[in-house]
């Protein structure tokens, strides 16, 4: 049967001060499922590898319980942040969700603060904010995934990376990167080195980025639409219905005026345009919702989908106000 556990002071038992802890104990073989809830608003400071010692079909998941979920900006909730080391998670098993988390590796490093270098399969990122340092270390960083198998990264946000979200698929398996938006990286989004197999970006914003989008694949497979690039003809950018060169991270995110702080929602004035991107496609495990756990309706170019009409009240935020109908 499966088992739920809590992460942080004051949770429910088992319990686990540390999200390290939590992760010793997973035993899949006799629990199944595993789910740890972190219930506290505090940075964990921790760097964790999730490395069950049984693989198979059961999934592990870290949440956030909602009351300690961030709003989609930083230190807005539960959070874990390194000031050294090479990565916040690296994930050596299959079927593992990280979801509603804020994660923040400040030291040049040569991985990222996601890292899944191995074979692994049905891994699912979501509604995370991936936060680098320096712009060095990688946001999100996938290779490897055998043919048959996929990763899933959705709904999150990246900035202040080397690459917000490095694809190099080589093994033959497919990576979906779905309606994820970067800001403030060397490179946006980028299909970096893979020699086989499929690499998909659908939904996905990259904007104020030094490169908003790379391809240097050599062999695998770009593929995917309704993307948006700052670069005019951006070859990089995939997808017939992609806009490229029409927007800026100013235009389109709510307030980018400290691009180490950002707010990369969905600007309301841009309601009603640059929406209606691909509700397919999308991989095995798509989660659904955007980076607040809304419905997606009208299917909002990023990880934010604007909700009800534009010209509702404004909510104060950081000394200034935002139109943003998930926060009235």
């Amino acid at each position: 049967m499966a088992r739920n556990a809590t992460i942080g002071s004051g949770g429910a038992s088992p319990n686990y001060s540390t999200i390290a802890l939590w992760e010793a104990s997973i035993d899949r073989a006799s629990n199944g499922d595993e789910t740890g809830t972190i219930v506290e608003n505090k940075d964990f400071a921790e760097a964790v590898v999730i490395n069950a010692a049984t693989n198979g079909t059961d999934r592990i998941v870290l949440t956030v319980d909602d009351a300690y979920t961030h709003d989609g900006t930083k230190d807005s909730g539960a959070r874990t942040k390194k000031t050294s080391g090479n990565y916040i998670f690296d994930v050596n098993t299959d079927y593992v969700t990280i979801e509603k988390l804020q994660i923040e590796l400040t030291v040049t490093a040569d991985r990222g603060v996601i890292d899944l270098q191995a074979a692994d399969n049905g891994i699912l990122i979501s509604r995370c904010i991936l936060i680098g340092g320096n712009n060095y270390s990688f946001g999100f960083y996938c290779r490897g995934v055998p043919s048959g198998e996929e990763v899933n990264v959705a709904n999150c946000v990246a900035w202040e990376c080397s690459v917000g979200f490095r694809i190099r698929e080589t093994n033959g398996g497919n990576v979906y990167a779905s309606y994820c938006s970067a800001f403030n990286c060397t490179t946006g989004i980028g299909f970096i080195g893979g020699a086989s197999g499929t690499n998909h970006a659908n939904g996905c914003v990259a904007l104020g980025n030094t490169d908003d989008w790379l391809d240097t694949t050599v062999g695998a497979t770009v593929t995917g639409d309704y993307n948006i690039s700052g670069a005019a003809s951006d070859a990089a950018c995939p997808g017939a219905n992609s806009d490229k060169g029409n927007e800026t991270a100013a235009s389109y995110f709510v307030d980018v005026t400290d691009d180490t702080d950002p707010d990369l929602h969905k600007n309301s004035s841009k309601d009603g345009s640059l929406d209606g991107g691909p509700s397919s496609g999308l991989g095995t495990y798509w989660p659904g919702g955007d980076i607040d756990g809304d419905t997606r309706s009208d299917w909002d170019i990023g990880a934010d989908e604007i909700v009800g009409a534009a010209t509702a009240g404004f909510v104060p935020h950081r000394n200034v106000y935002r139109q943003h109908a998930l926060r009235r």
